[in-house]
């Protein structure tokens, strides 16, 4: 049954009988709850502070947004080529979420191609064949994983 998916996740629901020679008439309703998925995805978030002066601050980029839906789905938010700044630096970021149904699982993936955290000349982490974030949930159980390659 291919239902809107509400703010309230719900749905109205109603069963009569009309009665017969062994049964009396009954009528009821109900709201039926849906199940539905959420998730969200992004390439780089940053707050650096030092001694309570800001270093920086980076508000998360590119962004699926919050996922929340009842069907099947993949996020076609497009991978950015870079971000730079004296402290970090990275190239082709790229989120995205996906929904399957039966069973209804979400998994959120966020990849980095390569990235530098430090200042120029003395990287404190430096990488250049990906970095990859992933996190999947299903009904009462989630798992998370992170894997690093570095330089070839």
């Amino acid at each position: 049954m291919d239902q809107p998916l509400t703010d309230s996740a719900t749905v109205p629901l109603r069963a009569s009988f009309a009665g017969d020679a062994g049964y009396l008439a009954s009528d009821t309703s109900a709201q039926l709850k849906l199940q539905y998925a959420t998730g969200r995805a992004y390439g780089i978030s940053a707050h650096v502070d030092l001694i309570g002066v800001p270093l920086l601050e980076i508000d998360p980029q590119p962004d699926t947004g919050t996922v929340r839906t009842a069907d099947a789905t993949t996020t076609g938010t497009p991978c950015s080529a870079e971000y730079d700044s004296v402290l970090l630096s990275a190239q082709k970021l790229c989120p995205k979420v996906t929904t399957t149904l039966a069973p209804g699982k979400v998994t959120a993936t966020s990849t980095v191609a390569q990235a530098r955290i430090g200042l120029p000349g003395v990287p404190l982490i430096e990488g250049h064949t990906g970095l990859t974030a992933a996190s999947s949930s299903q009904c009462g159980k989630a798992t998370g994983s992170t894997s690093w390659h570095d330089r070839a």
